[in-house]
C-alpha cells in the first residue's frame, strides 16, 4: 500500500500528509468521510509501523490492506460515517481523562453551539518541563454532530486557523479524533472573554485602556480579511483578554467564510447555513439573507467597541433589523470626541452601502494620527 510505504520511508511526515488532506478537503476534492477515514488509517499505520513486527504481522497486514484500494476506501468511509459519527454516543468528558495518550483533561472552560472547550495538559510538553504545557481542546457537541455538515464545519474551522498566522488570532495545532469524537487542539489562552470584562465594568472602560484592545481586535479582523476570510461571528465572548500581558486573541472561526465568491464555489459549502449567527452582533444584510463581506465584521467590531467603552450594546442587544424598524440610534459615549463618535456611527450603519468599508478606515477615523483634531473638538459630555 502506497500510504504505508510512504510512512515507512518518512515516518515524520504525518503532519505534512494531514495538511495535504486538509487542502484536498478544502478544495472539495476529498469528502469529509474519506478525510477522516484516511486520518484513521494513518493513525493505524503509524502505530503499526512503530511496533516491532510479530510472527503474524505480515499476514495481518496482507489481510487488512489487500484488495482494491478504492473499494476499501469506499467501504471504510461508509462504515465510519454510519457507525462512528451519525450514530455515535456522547463521549463523557471528565477531569483526568487521557485523550489519545497525548492530553490530560483538566477542566471545562467554555461551551457553545458547536462544542465544548476543555483546558488540558500536553503530556509530552509536561514531561519535558515546558512552561507551556497547557492546550485548549474543542470537542464537537453531540447535538452539533447530528448536523449533516458538521464534519465539513470542523475541518474548515481548522483550515482557517492554519491559514491565519497573526499575534491576535488563536493558533490551532491539531485536528484529530478519539474513538467517535472529533476535536481541535489549540493554544491555551489565559485571561477572560471580553464579555466578562464588560460585565465587570458596567459603565465601560476608559478609552486609553480600551485603545490597545480595539486596535488588536481590528488588526486581527483586518488581517483575516486580507487573507480572504470573514469571521462572521465576532462578538465579545469570541475575544480573549489577558490583563497582565495586555494580550488580545480572537477565537472561534467556526462559521468563517471565504470572501471571494470563486473560492466559495470551489468549496460548495456555506457554514452560515448552520444558523450559528449571534443576532445582536450580526449585520443587517446577513439577517436579510444577503451575501456577507468584510463590512459584516466591521458592524460587529463597532458593536463590540461601543460596548467595551460604554458597558452597553449600541442597540440594547436587539438585532439590526429590529433596531432599524424601531429607529434606534446609539447614544453618545462620554470621553469620545465628535470625530470618534461619528466613526462609530459610520461603522454601525445598518445599510451596508453606507457603512465603513474597511477595518483600516475605521481605525484611521477612530484613532486619527493628528492629536490636534481631537483636542480641538473636545470630548462629548
Amino acid at each position: 500500500m502506497q500510504l504505508e510505504e510512504l510512512l515507512k520511508q518518512t515516518p515524520t511526515e504525518y503532519e505534512a500528509i494531514k495538511t495535504d488532506l486538509i487542502a484536498l478537503h478544502e478544495a472539495n476534492q476529498l469528502s469529509s468521510e474519506d478525510y477522516f477515514t484516511l486520518l484513521a488509517k494513518i493513525d493505524e499505520l503509524t502505530i503499526k509501523i512503530s511496533k516491532p513486527p510479530s510472527a503474524s504481522s505480515d499476514n495481518s497486514a496482507n489481510s487488512a490492506y489487500s484488495g482494491n484500494q478504492s473499494d476499501e476506501l469506499s467501504r471504510n468511509s461508509q462504515s465510519f460515517w454510519q457507525n462512528q459519527w451519525q450514530d455515535s454516543e456522547e463521549l463523557v468528558l471528565e477531569p483526568g481523562m487521557i485523550i489519545r495518550e497525548n492530553y490530560r483533561l483538566e477542566e471545562k472552560v467554555g461551551e457553545g453551539g458547536m462544542g465544548v472547550v476543555w483546558k488540558a495538559t500536553d503530556l509530552l510538553q509536561e514531561a519535558g518541563k515546558s512552561p507551556y504545557s497547557y492546550v485548549a481542546i474543542k470537542f464537537l457537541s453531540q447535538n452539533f454532530k447530528q448536523h449533516p455538515d458538521a464534519l465539513k464545519t470542523v475541518v474548515r474551522e481548522f483550515s482557517r486557523y492554519k491559514r491565519l498566522s497573526h499575534p491576535n488570532i488563536v493558533q490551532a495545532y491539531e485536528l484529530n479524533r478519539t474513538g467517535r469524537t472529533v476535536f481541535i487542539v489549540m493554544e491555551f489562552l489565559k485571561g477572560i472573554p471580553l464579555d466578562q470584562l464588560i460585565k465587570n465594568n458596567p459603565n465601560g472602560i476608559p478609552l486609553e485602556q480600551a485603545k490597545p484592545i480595539i486596535r488588536a481586535m481590528a488588526q486581527a479582523l483586518g488581517y483575516a480579511h486580507q487573507e480572504g476570510i470573514a469571521h462572521l461571528d465576532f462578538k465579545p465572548n469570541n475575544v480573549l483578554y489577558e490583563h497582565e500581558q495586555k494580550s488580545v486573541k480572537v477565537i472561534d472561526f467556526g462559521i468563517a467564510r471565504l470572501l471571494k465568491e470563486s473560492d466559495r464555489q470551489k468549496t460548495q459549502f456555506d457554514p452560515g447555513k448552520l444558523g450559528a449567527y449571534t443576532q445582536s452582533y450580526t449585520s443587517y444584510e446577513i439577517l436579510l439573507g444577503l451575501e456577507p463581506d468584510q463590512r459584516t465584521d466591521i458592524y460587529a467590531l463597532a458593536c463590540v467597541t461601543y460596548e467595551l467603552l460604554s458597558g452597553k450594546h449600541p442597540f440594547d442587544k436587539k438585532a439590526a433589523t429590529q433596531a432599524e424598524n424601531e429607529n434606534l440610534s446609539p447614544k453618545p459615549i462620554k470621553g469620545l470626541n465628535r470625530r470618534q463618535y461619528q466613526a462609530l456611527l459610520q461603522a454601525l450603519v445598518f445599510k451596508r452601502a453606507d457603512r465603513t468599508s474597511k477595518v483600516d478606515e475605521f481605525l484611521a477615523a477612530f484613532f486619527p494620527e493628528a492629536k490636534a483634531i481631537q483636542d480641538q473638538e473636545g470630548a462629548l459630555k
